[in-house]
């Protein structure tokens, strides 16, 4: 089954889940580019909010999210909004 990133969310999108890859990636090349950052973003993480990360990419919500992993969803939303401004941030420097 084919895989169609022009539907894929933008991670900088406060209204939905973070996705890795924006709809302005059109190439392969700019997909494992994408994938790569991602990667690298990733292994800087803390263990917690490696756990955030991946389930807001999973289109868990911020309460979900607090639920699952003990914490006060206020905190939730502040690890994403942080990890948010590191791609930005890291998209710029590109």
């Amino acid at each position: 089954q084919k895989h169609d990133i022009s539907r894929e969310i933008s991670l900088l999108d406060s209204r939905a889940p973070i996705s890795i890859t924006e709809r302005r990636i059109k190439s392969p090349s700019q997909l494992a580019i994408a994938k790569e950052r991602f990667e690298r973003m990733i292994e800087g993480l803390s263990r917690r909010n490696q756990r955030i990360l991946c389930l807001r990419i999973a289109g868990a919500s911020y309460v979900q999210i607090a639920a699952d992993l003990g914490l006060h969803e206020r905190t939730v939303r502040k690890v994403v909004a942080q990890l948010k401004r590191q791609s930005r941030e890291a998209e710029r420097e590109e």
